[in-house]
């Protein structure tokens, strides 16, 4: 059998249409892996070795043919995309041990594996853990918008794409905390965000240098 995550929401009486839908997937996933979308079916490979695919999603599963840590932060960021809240694990106890954890670091239920009360103990620390870092990063962009509302000649287009800057760089260490369940580094985050959002478009206002 393989290990698949399957869409599993009791609630949906209606059929669904066999295929994927358009969204936008979490950028460490397109990061770490090589991408192939179709109408039905999206293949994630490794990018060592496009033939070697990893993870196969279709509109109601998610088939993984590796177990380890990465496809496991993988799959649990494409189920999360797809907007998945309640879910199927079907494969090894290792799989689902893991698989569990994460998809319920994200808020979905996961039906198939009875955690311990270890693994529930350990979810929990988690879960603040993951809090934490949300709130580090809500903390750092309140300052960082802040900061730039401070400044003299900040037009509107400047400042919305700081704003965009700042909020894909967060969703990408927020993403890469998650992957190693580690703390973000605020101070080394912080340099970057203060320092280059607005240097370019000052320069860009500035002209060419002569």
């Amino acid at each position: 059998m393989p290990n698949r995550i399957t869409d599993h929401d009791p609630g949906k009486d209606a059929p669904v249409e066999e295929r994927i839908e358009k969204r936008e997937i979490n950028r460490w996933v397109t990061t770490n892996y090589v991408v192939a979308s179709g109408r039905s079916r999206a293949t994630y490979s490794d990018p060592d070795n496009i033939n070697k695919i990893v993870i196969e999603e279709t509109p109601h599963s998610i088939d993984l043919a590796s177990q380890n840590r990465k496809s496991i932060t993988a799959a649990a960021f494409i189920a999360d995309s797809r907007g998945w809240k309640n879910v199927w694990l079907d494969g090894s106890d290792r799989f689902k041990s893991s698989m569990w954890h994460e998809l319920a670091r994200l808020g979905i239920k996961a039906n198939g594996y009875k955690p311990n009360a270890d693994q529930r103990r350990d979810l929990v620390k988690q879960h603040r853990f993951d809090e934490a870092n949300r709130s580090q990063i809500k903390s750092l962009r309140r300052d960082f918008k802040q900061s730039l509302l401070a400044r003299e000649g900040v037009t509107e287009q400047s400042f919305e794409r700081a704003m965009k800057r700042f909020d894909k760089r967060a969703g990408d260490e927020l993403a890469h905390a998650f992957h190693n369940k580690q703390a973000v580094s605020l101070k080394e985050t912080g340099q970057v965000y203060t320092k280059s959002p607005l240097s370019r478009d000052r320069a860009s206002q500035r002209g060419p240098s002569r």
